[in-house]
């Protein structure tokens, strides 16, 4: 029976926690522990909170950062998203296992669009090295990008795919070249956002177990790490480094089927007409591209199962298409469990004991309230104390003039 448990627990976790978020660098303010799962949608309150911002969230925070000291946080953000199948090893021992519920250009423009509404002086930079040397030989901020070339045992130019994630790699080291030169310290808040392509693309034409696949896992990792070297040098190792792992078209998948589950209620018509429409969509798909009909039978168990995030009750719970009747849209909806014979009663909103709701500008204000009102205090107090200890003395005015002399004044 252990035996059992542990093999399911093992399933789910390979299931959902498709990709892996490691820690590359971070500075002595902020801590890490535990070895918890975190959702890719949550990265943009993570990296927020990296910053010492506050996270605009509602649902519960990840507990696997910890923040010794919001006034002294990083002065930059080094991100560096790796699509992948699965999770590769990462020379770092600081990792946790991610399920990519988010396409991470929309993580991206989330924490872009934050930091742009504090500063509009903060340098935001995001680089898809799969676009190449000839978009990216002339950066504007990291100036003229110069490649050099790369010993190879197993990878070949000759191949396509094999060239086109060299040239990432080259891509990644030609940036790092520049960053002593062109990347100063200041006070400002920076992001800096990698985004490698290629390495899915080895693996699916060469294998998992290949020598060539294991040749471009140990490129990516000398340039990760030659990268986060130049990074920290520039920052004086004030910087917060990380990189994570996704599957793309697994995450783009999850992301539309969790769109059409939250965008209405969900009947037994409503589910079975989604698994047609999904069906047809795996047809085309297969029809067009043979090389992806392998990844598209391995993720068919997967997309049965839809996470539905409700943001208001920070539940998530899992369905089964093959095995739920009819899921009522009621204020206080019943689900029907995986098994199909137990009902979970979602709980009430002021039953959960949610914290009330202030706007972002409240904490500025209400300080202001509070040491106006505190100084005004202490001054009335203070003038209070000196009236009332005043002694004009015998050889004031007030004791020289007599009453008939300040009468004949007037």
């Amino acid at each position: 029976m252990l035996k059992f448990i542990f093999l399911f627990a093992f399933a789910l976790t390979s299931v959902y926690a498709d990709g892996e978020f490691v820690i590359l660098h971070s500075p002595t303010n902020l801590q890490f522990s535990g070895k918890s799962e975190l959702s890719q949608s949550e990265l943009k309150d993570v990296f927020i909170s990296v910053l010492g911002y506050s996270s605009k969230s509602y649902a519960k925070p990840w507990d696997g950062l910890s923040v010794k000291d919001f006034l002294q946080p990083p002065e930059a953000v080094v991100s560096i998203a790796i699509e992948s199948i699965e999770p590769f090893s990462l020379n770092q021992e600081v990792r946790y296992p991610l399920n990519a519920d988010e396409d991470e250009e929309t993580t991206w423009q989330a924490i872009s669009t934050r930091l742009h509404g504090h500063d509009n002086n903060n340098t935001l930079v995001r680089i898809n090295a799969n676009d190449g040397l000839k978009v990216l030989g002339h950066s504007a901020l990291f100036g003229q990008l110069t490649t050099k070339k790369i010993d190879l045992k197993y990878l070949n130019n000759n191949n396509d795919i094999d060239k086109k994630f060299i040239e990432e790699v080259q891509v990644i080291r030609a940036i790092a070249e520049r960053v002593d030169t062109t990347v100063k310290a200041d006070d400002k808040t920076d992001v800096y956002w990698f985004v490698v392509s290629g390495l899915s693309k080895i693996m699916k034409e060469h294998g998992k177990n290949s020598l060539h696949y294991n040749e471009a896992i140990q490129l990516l990792n000398d340039a990760l790490n030659e990268l986060s070297s130049k990074f920290k040098n520039a920052y004086n190792n004030n910087v917060f480094i990380a990189a994570f792992t996704n599957d793309a078209q697994k995450t783009s998948k999850n992301t539309r089927s969790r769109r059409a589950v939250t965008s209405s209620p969900i009947t037994k018509e409503s589910s079975t007409q989604l698994n047609e429409d999904r069906n047809q969509e795996d047809t085309k798909n297969n029809s067009n591209d043979d090389d992806e009909a392998k990844s598209n039978k391995e993720d068919d168990d997967v997309d049965k199962s839809v996470r539905i995030n409700d943001v208001n009750e920070t539940t998530t719970t899992e369905i089964n298409y093959d095995k739920v009747d009819i899921i009522s849209s009621t204020l206080k909806p019943e689900i029907k469990s995986m098994t199909g014979k137990e009902i979970i009663n979602l709980p009430d909103e002021n039953s959960m004991n949610l914290a009330p709701f202030y706007a972002e500008d409240y904490p500025i204000v209400f300080n202001i309230f509070l040491w106006f009102g505190i100084i005004l205090i202490f001054s009335l107090l203070a003038i209070c104390i000196a009236i009332a200890e005043m002694d004009p003395g015998r050889d004031s005015i007030i004791y020289r003039m007599t009453s008939n002399r300040m009468k004949k004044d007037n």
